[in-house]
């Protein structure tokens, strides 16, 4: 695993915060639910009875209300350094009705105010990342846990398909621009109205991520406030604005100079994430940055040949 250093994270800002810690909650929901059934599953094929669990670095409390709602006999602690993540934690538990089951203390993981062998199994789910000395986390959920108990911790893995996903995409778009104009040139593509364009991007984009939506995350939607206001911003802005723009942009310019703003989508979504979340820039940011931006810049300065409009 590829540790991000603790002051290039910026979790300390996040986490003083309780609109970024409500973020945080919502986006890692689907995570900590995916979680919660293979580690309830584990436990409860495991040997050794659980009844004192452990959450260290429990954030919002939403591993914990999972993981209570699957093990009904399961008495379950979680401990975390925020009090706005704490304050969050308290909320969920009595929104669900598991206050009575949860408790929740203020902690540092690698400090534990527990005794020895206090509990039957210890979790850790993306904390290592938020420590100062990651390696001392390991031996604290080692103290803690019973002789014969279970111990997890886990963090997030970079992938190569975390990175190949997002290149495919832009590569796509490219090659679709690309031969959209050419068709057009030739004369051998059938000109479709704007909305009918978008209409049908945005079914093939549907069908194409409905079957992942449903076995990742079961359809699972909470519809708040922030829930709806997301799924406007996506669709209206994000999807139709975007897709609007991008055939806006074919009829009036060449394809390489429209398919070369895609590569400024990244840059512009991390400077979004600074703005509005606090994300914290680091170098090789502002490289990919300058990088992004100055391919754009020589696309347009080359001063690609427009085609000739026949003179009548």
């Amino acid at each position: 695993m590829q540790r991000i250093p603790f002051e290039q994270t910026g979790y300390r800002h996040k986490f003083d915060s309780p609109e970024a810690v409500r973020a945080y909650a919502e986006q890692h929901a689907g995570l900590m639910a995916r979680f919660a059934r293979r580690f309830a599953r584990k436990l409860r094929e495991g040997r050794r009875p659980v009844a004192r669990l452990l959450d260290v670095g429990c954030g919002p409390g939403t591993l914990c209300i999972e993981l209570a709602r699957r093990l009904p006999d399961v008495r379950i602690t979680g401990a975390d350094l925020s009090e706005p993540m704490l304050d969050l934690a308290h909320e969920q538990a009595r929104a669900a009705g598991l206050d009575g089951r949860l408790s929740f203390e203020h902690a540092d993981a690698t400090a534990l105010p527990f005794q020895d062998d206090a509990f039957d199994a210890v979790v850790s789910v993306d904390t290592l990342n938020c420590l100062p000395d990651p390696p001392a986390l390991l031996p604290e959920c080692a103290r803690v846990t019973a002789v014969g108990g279970a111990v997890s911790v886990a963090a997030p893995r970079r992938t190569a398909l975390g990175y190949l996903i997002p290149f495919g995409s832009v590569v796509g778009i490219t090659i679709a621009s690309l031969m959209q104009r050419r068709w057009a040139q030739v004369g051998t593509s059938t000109h479709l109205p704007l909305d009918t364009t978008l209409f049908y991007q945005s079914a093939a984009t549907a069908l194409v991520l409905l079957l992942p939506a449903w076995l990742a995350e079961g359809f699972a939607a909470e519809l708040a406030t922030p829930f709806l206001a997301t799924m406007a911003w996506l669709i209206i802005a994000v999807s139709l604005g975007a897709y609007w723009a991008m055939w806006r942009l074919l009829h009036r310019d060449e394809a390489t100079r429209v398919a070369s703003l895609f590569y400024l989508s990244p840059p512009v979504t991390m400077l979004m994430a600074w703005a509005a979340f606090g994300d914290r820039l680091i170098t090789t940011d502002v490289v990919g940055l300058v990088v992004a931006g100055m391919g754009v810049a020589l696309v347009y300065r080359i001063g690609l040949p427009l085609p000739r409009k026949s003179s009548r």
